[in-house]
C-alpha cells in the first residue's frame, strides 16, 4: 500500500483531484457572482450567508487554502520528479509546431 502512495501515478491522480476540487470552487464562486446580474437581493442574501456561516468561515476556508497549497506544491514536486527521473534530458525543440507555448510553459503558467 505504501508503494502505491509513493508512486508517480498516485501523485498525478492526487494532483488531478486537487485540480478538480479547485474547479468546483471556481464554479461555485462563479455561480454566486453571476447571481448578482439577475438579483441584487438574492446575491446579498447568499453573500451574507457565506460571510457569516461558521462552517464556511472556519471549516471550508482552511480546506480551500490547503487545496490551493497542495495543488501548488504537488505541481512543482511532480515537475521536479519528472525532470530528475530521466538520466538523459529530452531534446529541446523551442517553438515546435508539436506543442503550444502554454504546454511548454505549464510549470510557470499553471
Amino acid at each position: 500500500m505504501s508503494g502505491l502512495i509513493k508512486s508517480s501515478l498516485a501523485r498525478k491522480y492526487a494532483m488531478a483531484l486537487s485540480g478538480l476540487f479547485l474547479i468546483v470552487f471556481l464554479l461555485q464562486h462563479f455561480t454566486i457572482n453571476i447571481i448578482s446580474v439577475f438579483s441584487e437581493e438574492i446575491f446579498n442574501q447568499v453573500s451574507h450567508f457565506m460571510g457569516n456561516n461558521p462552517v464556511v468561515q472556519f471549516l471550508l476556508q482552511p480546506i480551500l487554502i490547503f487545496g490551493v497549497l497542495f495543488h501548488f506544491t504537488m505541481g512543482f514536486g511532480l515537475e521536479y520528479q519528472n525532470r530528475n527521473s530521466r538520466s538523459q534530458n529530452y531534446a529541446e525543440n523551442k517553438g515546435s509546431a508539436n506543442s503550444s507555448w502554454m504546454s511548454r510553459n505549464m510549470i510557470y503558467s499553471g
